[in-house]
């Protein structure tokens, strides 16, 4: 028997975190529960590792037709999703075992995990909306984990995109699947790119995922719920869970059916301003895991150029599919890497021997990012390099946008010297006051491990299925200079003393949108005051007409004062235009 074809091991996959989850709730003291959490996630990874595209399932019985399956992209993400869910799920286990609130971490931790697995491997548009929502819900509670002020302000930001995304991504889908549509993915290549709403659902999709992917300006919640959660949700949320929103982009738009090149020419512009403005507002920051959240950003940045140049060449997108499925591998795990250090950085250190070892195993990752020789970084930005110089174009420069991404190179350098600089202790402390679990240090040396072997992961070539070698550079001048340049600058910087002037806070133009929702807010308070002082003086004038009115006044004025909550306004003022957004595009 054959279990990739069965539908229990589909579904296993995918829900077994949610069942031991559950098992929480009888037993919330249960140690063995926590020890399981991360091995749910093993199943997922060695079907990466051993299935080949091709496999799945359909579930009549399971939400409308669920299927779940396994194509080339969900082979790739799948991958590298379970590694980072796998290791830092192991890694939480032990910064996390004396926390008395480390039982309620894992709940979220699992719930959240089923949703992106699920997500990855979903074939069909209500299972992917289902399980999206489920880790970007789950995930709040990551967030505001610590239950500080700042996480709460986090989490309320996260929380409050992560709604309208989902109301965004909603509309696009029900475009998207049209009038008898079909609800598969496979088929909504097609259906998007004929579809008389066409440029609708690419807008309302982009925006939605966008919130996910970091893209600007929507990017503000990430640099607030990095430096707030707990280190290994730091990881997973950098490492994998952004990642949704990009599979999210390759799901729903028509790459490779069509071209589309005003969208594309502005995705790709998206592109670039993030990669450059996440590494010039990171550089500012003085929180480590602040500076990581922008470099996120930043190389977000670069996938969402590969994506946009899809979009505008639809010949060319079989050239960079592999690319962007190295790129996405690459940022994932060595990212991931640099967040787990964050959690080693603040211990104390035995010895000056074992923090130059320390600080020593850190350039790994940060070397990674940066693209230095022989990295799986070099291996994606060399490739990378390599497909624009070939890319055939009609009227528009590729040679331009390969040199906006070497300048967005040498802000991720500057970023990682950053980084680097800011975590680094002054001096080794005692034996006496060390309070590090070691089980950390070895499920980081794990990642290290990892990010070392990736470049020969990378090409194996039932990993990523299409790439040819001769395609790919482990490193070249092109991607080699900004590199230098990004090192110069650092040591020019440490060697004059150049000190951090003009911090910019985390979130950056977060001040301006809650300015905006404080006017909005104040408006619609204004507008609920003139419907209640209106009301008012209508009970009044009709009192002294002496007419009979239906209601009795205390329900009347129970009424007024529920609608004339801000809270209440504004959600149903976010439904009205919602369904007439939707009656506008149907129409």
């Amino acid at each position: 028997m054959n279990i990739l074809t069965q539908q229990w091991f589909w579904i296993g996959i995918v829900f077994a975190p949610v069942v031991l989850a559950l098992l929480f709730a009888p037993k919330p003291r249960a140690d063995w529960l926590i020890r399981a959490a991360p091995w749910t996630a093993f199943p997922a990874l060695l079907t990466a590792i051993l299935a080949e595209p091709g496999h799945g399932i359909v579930a009549q019985w399971f939400l409308s037709g669920a299927s779940f399956g396994m194509d080339a992209t969900a082979k790739t993400f799948l991958f590298f999703t379970a590694l980072i869910w796998f290791t830092g799920g192991l890694y939480a286990t032990a910064y996390l075992k004396t926390h008395p609130k480390r039982f309620e971490f894992f709940v979220y931790y699992l719930l959240a995990m089923s949703g992106n697995m699920g997500l990855i491997l979903a074939q069909d548009v209500i299972s992917f909306y289902f399980l999206f929502g489920l880790m970007s819900f789950a995930s709040y509670g990551l967030v505001v984990f610590s239950r500080t002020p700042e996480a709460y302000r986090a989490g309320t930001v996260y929380i409050a995109l992560v709604v309208i995304g989902e109301i965004l991504i909603f509309s696009g889908m029900l475009l998207a699947i049209g009038p008898g549509g079909s609800i598969y993915i496979s088929d909504l290549y097609q259906q998007v790119a004929g579809s008389v709403h066409r440029d609708w659902i690419i807008g309302l999709i982009l925006a939605g995922f966008g919130i996910k992917a970091g893209m600007l300006p929507l990017h503000v919640w990430l640099p607030l719920a990095h430096p707030v959660a707990p280190t290994p949700a730091s990881a997973i949320l950098s490492g994998s869970m952004i990642n949704a929103g990009l599979i999210g982009w390759l799901r729903f738009f028509p790459l490779g059916e069509t071209a589309l090149p005003e969208w594309g020419q502005l995705i790709v512009g998206l592109g670039i301003f993030g990669s450059i403005y996440g590494a010039l507002i990171g550089i500012t920051q003085r929180q480590a895991k602040s500076v990581l959240a922008y470099s996120s950003i930043s190389q977000m940045g670069v996938m969402t150029i590969m994506v946009g140049l899809g979009l505008m060449y639809p010949k060319a997108w079989i050239k960079i599919w592999p690319v962007l499925m190295i790129y996405a591998a690459h940022h994932g795990i060595a990212k991931a890497g640099l967040f787990l250090s964050v959690g080693l950085s603040d211990q104390a250190v035995r010895s000056r021997r074992a923090l130059v070892g320390l600080y020593g195993s850190l350039l790994i990752p940060a070397l990674a990012i940066a693209g230095a020789p022989f990295t799986s970084g070099a291996f994606a930005k060399g490739s990378l390099k390599y497909v624009l110089k070939h890319m055939s174009t009609d009227g528009y420069s590729v040679a331009a946008v390969k040199w906006w991404i070497s300048i967005g190179a040498i802000g991720t350098t500057l970023l990682m010297a950053r980084f680097i600089w800011m975590i680094r202790p002054n001096r080794p402390q005692r034996p006496a006051n060390v309070n590090t679990n070691n089980g950390c240090y070895g499920y980081w040396g794990v990642v290290l491990l990892i990010i070392l072997i990736m470049p020969a992961i990378i090409e194996w070539q039932s990993f990523i299925g299409v790439v040819k070698k001769n395609s790919l550079y482990w490193f070249s001048w092109s991607s080699g200079w900004p590199l230098i340049a990004g090192l110069a600058a650092s040591a020019l910087a440490v060697v004059s003393g150049l000190k951090n002037q003009w911090p910019v806070p985390a979130g950056d133009v977060l001040l301006i949108y809650e300015k905006l929702w404080k006017y909005l807010r104040r408006g619609m308070l204004g507008v609920s005051s003139v419907v209640t002082t209106t009301y008012q003086a209508l009970v009044e004038t009709l009192t002294v007409c002496g007419r009979t009115v239906n209601l009795p006044r205390q329900n009347l004025d129970k009424i007024a004062e529920m609608f004339s909550a801000w809270r209440v306004f504004g959600t149903l003022f976010l439904i009205l235009f919602t369904l007439l957004f939707m009656l506008s595009a149907v129409g």
